[in-house]
């Protein structure tokens, strides 16, 4: 057994609303890797629409964030 996917999201959807100490640089690329899971989790779950805008959010903050460029181009790719 994996791990539940739906009960995944709601997890971290409320880590992105910890105050987390450091730059803001640092709290986009923390931010931007949580999105990318959140992306990941949606994309797992087949939502996705949803799954898109986390992965798109996650760029926004970090186009850099090799998760969402992957995941972006794996649902485009359909």
């Amino acid at each position: 057994g994996g791990f539940d996917l739906e009960a995944v999201e709601p997890f971290l959807t409320q880590a992105l609303e910890v105050e987390r100490e450091g730059d803001a640089a640092a709290r986009a690329s923390r931010d931007a890797s949580i999105w990318g899971m959140i992306g990941g989790a949606r994309e797992g779950l087949g939502d996705l629409d949803r799954a898109r805008e986390a992965y798109t959010q996650a760029l926004a903050l970090n186009p850099e964030n090799s998760r969402a460029t992957e995941g972006l181009a794996r649902l485009n790719a359909n």
